[in-house]
């Protein structure tokens, strides 16, 4: 069987203040082999107008002209991502981020997806060691990277801004090109 990996960023925040997003959204890239995302992203870079932060793509920060080379290459490529959206104004939890977690894990191991890289936010050891440890449970290998080592995290970056600003802005230019590839959990 071959490996399948996946790439998970996030966007939205995990509180309940009045200035807290609606929406808490982990994104999941899926892919065989991740040298194709790390690719992906190199070539996006190379065409940018702007590039005064070298090697780094952020979706919120991009040009129109980048954001619509990225989408043409996810749509070229047929990358596909799946997502869990937790809406907070329906369900309150006391950890936002194990919660939606949870819920990547069990799509993980549904789909024998064995291999998984996280955005690293959260700096504190023993919460990071307990994400790692629920994964391990599970025989799925994870771990903990930053955008500018592990390219492939800009490229959920990407899809998880797209989706971030269509729930919670009403912004459907770029969503409607891509929701075909797209899997809400």
């Amino acid at each position: 069987m071959e490996s399948k990996y996946i790439y998970i960023d996030e966007s939205g925040d995990t509180g309940y203040t009045n200035k807290s997003t609606r929406y808490f959204i982990l994104t999941a890239v899926i892919v065989e082999d991740g040298i194709i995302l790390e690719r992906v992203v190199k070539k996006i870079h190379k065409t940018k107008l702007d590039k005064s932060k070298a090697g780094i793509l952020h979706a919120y920060k991009e040009s129109v002209f980048t954001k619509n080379r990225f989408v043409n290459k996810l749509l070229d490529l047929n990358i596909r991502c799946f997502v869990f959206v937790l809406d907070k104004n329906s369900k309150c939890v006391d950890d936002v981020y194990l919660y939606s977690l949870k819920h990547i894990l069990k799509y993980c191991i549904k789909n024998n997806i064995n291999n998984i890289i996280i955005a690293r936010k959260d700096l504190r050891k023993n919460y990071n060691q307990n994400i790692i440890n629920l994964f391990k449970q599970n025989n799925i290998k994870m771990s903990f990277s930053i955008h500018e080592k592990d390219k492939s995290l800009q490229v959920a970056d990407f899809y998880s801004w797209i989706i971030f600003v269509y729930l919670e802005k009403g912004e459907s230019v770029y969503f409607n090109k891509l929701k075909h590839l797209i899997t809400f959990i």
